[in-house]
């Protein structure tokens, strides 16, 4: 996507020499891709979600029982007033009606309710910078083999509020912290699944961070995490950093345009973070309360966080389900495949082949583009140059020692193989459309 040969690639076509030539195909179709889905999803302002109620409620069984304690008692009362016994199908059919006028009035109170909850939604995602973090995620789905984002992660922010001092009654800034719900776009590179996993919410899930020290500082107080293995850590590495080097990093720093950045360490911190099961015998042993892991052979789904030998979070996952807040996608899913296929990867033997075309047809123009000269050195003066050609050019040459009468320089057209070129550029471009 950014036009970057391989270092491999590149020492091999270096090697025969020519044109070096990368046509962006790749990143135009990436663009075009980022700009559709982006359009699609925001357009206008709209919400790409929505919450609706089921579009037939589903009675509960003591409303169920007290309309037919009611069609029995207003029955009972009718008979007795009438004198006259009152036939089994008027009491089905009233039931019947007593029941769609209940479901109809419990519609309404969910589609209430339905509207609240996407103003509340609505107001959170706008406060967590979710449009702006998703229009991240959405480049990632393009370009790698999936995109993730995370949330809603919960992080204590700075605030500044105004507010009125009650003796002079003027307004001033007040600063001061809060707990935000807030999204993240988490790079593929630094998501770990576990290898027989297909999804975020299946094995285990590792997950590698690179803090600063305003980050570690915004999660002290936060619920879950311990502010005294915060402080611990921010001693031990708040000054020098900790960074865990892992082999690939110099080749991401390279693709990300930090090519430098292994030369100094920063002052960013590594922390690991992990979903997963663990068993109830080994949450107890770790330390972990034994009335919030009564089971002990049982498997809880836990959150926990390790940055050198310090565990800053270790706690119980609070979704009900086990579910863990990832969610990912792939631009062309694999069934039972964790990763998926980005838009370079699903056209790269097309990019492949119109580089090879392009490089071929500029060196084919170049040679093409003027003759090529045969010289019989045997027949040229000492100290003639032979290497520079200009228009209007006298060569001087002696007479041929064979007596023949060919000449001493001959010129041929190299034939130019432009068109053809031109058409296999043209055909796999046209695929890249397609594909």
């Amino acid at each position: 996507r950014n036009g970057e040969y391989s270092p491999e690639k590149l020492a091999q076509i270096k090697a025969q020499g020519g044109s070096e030539i990368f046509m962006m195909l790749t990143s135009i179709k990436c663009r075009a891709a980022i700009a559709w889905i982006t359009d699609i999803l925001f357009n206008s302002g709209d919400r790409p979600w929505e919450c609706k109620p089921t579009p037939v409620p589903d009675l509960d069984p003591d409303t169920e029982e007290s309309i037919k304690e009611f069609v029995v008692a207003e029955a009972q009362q009718w008979m007795a007033e009438a004198q006259q016994v009152l036939p089994p199908e008027a009491l089905k059919e009233r039931f019947e009606m007593l029941r769609d006028k209940m479901q109809e009035r419990i519609m309404e109170q969910a589609q209430t309710i339905a509207d609240r909850m996407n103003d509340k939604i609505h107001d959170q995602c706008v406060e967590g910078n979710w449009e702006e973090v998703m229009k991240e995620v959405i480049s990632d789905v393009v370009t790698y083999p999936a995109g993730i984002i995370k949330g809603p992660i919960v992080r204590k922010r700075k605030t500044l509020k105004w507010e009125q001092d009650e003796e002079t009654g003027a307004w001033k800034p007040v600063k001061g912290t809060e707990f935000k719900v807030e999204w993240k776009r988490v790079a593929p590179f630094d998501l770990y699944p576990s290898p027989s996993s297909n999804d975020t919410d299946d094995g285990y899930l590792f997950e590698r961070h690179r803090l600063r020290r305003s980050d570690l500082v915004a999660m002290k107080g936060v619920p879950g995490y311990s502010s005294e293995a915060i402080d611990l850590v921010l001693e031990s590495y708040g000054t020098g950093g900790l960074r865990e080097w892992l082999w690939r990093d110099q080749e991401r720093a390279w693709l990300e345009k930090r090519p430098n950045e292994w030369i100094s360490h920063g002052d960013t911190i590594d922390a690991l973070e992990f979903w997963g099961s663990v068993s109830g015998r080994l949450l107890v042993e770790w330390g972990m309360d034994s009335e919030k892991v009564p089971d002990l052979n049982a498997e809880y789904e836990i959150n926990a966080w390790l940055i050198g030998n310090y565990i800053i979070r270790a706690v119980l996952n609070e979704d009900p389900l086990g579910k863990r807040p990832y969610d990912k996608c792939s631009f062309e899913e694999i069934p039972g495949a964790f990763w998926g296929l980005g838009v370079p990867e699903i056209m790269s033997d097309l990019q492949d082949v119109c580089n090879a075309a392009a490089r071929s047809l500029v060196n084919n123009m170049a040679i093409a583009s003027g003759p090529q000269a045969e010289v019989h050195t045997d027949r040229v003066p000492v100290g003639e140059d032979i290497t520079n050609m200009f228009p209007w050019k006298i060569w001087q040459t002696l007479s041929d020692p064979h007596g023949t009468n060919n000449p001493a320089v001959r010129f041929h057209n190299p034939q130019s193989h432009a068109n053809e070129l031109l058409a296999v550029f043209d055909h796999f471009s046209n695929l890249a459309d397609e594909y």
